[in-house]
């Protein structure tokens, strides 16, 4: 029976590294998205006022 040629290591590495890189941007920009959401929306004003206002009470509700 013949051997057949391994799949090249190189393009094994290639697909780890991009099913990686996917997964860690995918969970990263989710995590972000959600970090963005609750802080960065809601508290985007707040922050400009609230810094300076110390009116950090309402943000936590």
């Amino acid at each position: 029976m013949p051997q057949r040629p391994p799949i090249p290591q190189d393009l094994i590495r290639l697909n780890a590294d991009l099913i990686t890189k996917y997964i860690v941007g995918v969970f990263s920009s989710i995590v972000l998205d959600l970090g963005y959401r609750k802080v960065g929306m809601e508290d985007r004003n707040f922050t400009a006022k609230g810094l300076f206002g110390k009116k950090r009470d309402h943000s936590f509700g």
